[in-house]
């Protein structure tokens, strides 16, 4: 049974714009009729022709099309991890003291707002330097 290529079919839209080489859409029942397939696509000339065409950095084989748009990977998930749990804990110590600080202030009717707020800022130094 031959293929009929008409992309128009599953896309709605007609393209024009000429391609490097024809488009083949098809179901295979088993994995080595692909491959056969494929090898036959292969030996085709507009194949070669293609692929002689395209520039060598764009050519090499088991690149990804989006290869330098992907942030590298971290060199050092454990010192990643050790930074998270610092930061979660600056976080949570700067979070307690606002609330000891600001619990303080309501319990004595604002009497202890200037102790509070000196001890304020030396929780911002030390907020600084766990930064």
């Amino acid at each position: 049974m031959p293929i009929t290529v008409d992309s128009s079919q599953w896309t709605g839209e007609q393209d024009d714009a000429p391609m490097a080489g024809p488009v083949v859409w098809g179901e295979f029942s088993e994995a080595a009729e692909v491959d056969r397939v494929a090898e036959r696509l292969q030996a085709e000339s507009w194949y070669r022709e293609s692929l002689a065409a395209v520039a060598p950095q764009e050519a090499q084989p088991g690149a990804a099309d989006n290869e330098n748009q992907v942030d590298a990977p971290d060199d050092n998930p454990k010192g990643a991890d050790r930074r998270n749990l610092r930061q979660n804990f600056v976080g949570i110590g700067t979070a307690a003291t606002s609330m000891a600080a600001a619990g303080i202030v309501i319990a004595t009717g604002g009497a202890a707002l200037p102790a509070v707020a000196a001890a304020a800022a030396a929780g911002g130094a030390a907020l600084a330097a766990g930064e």
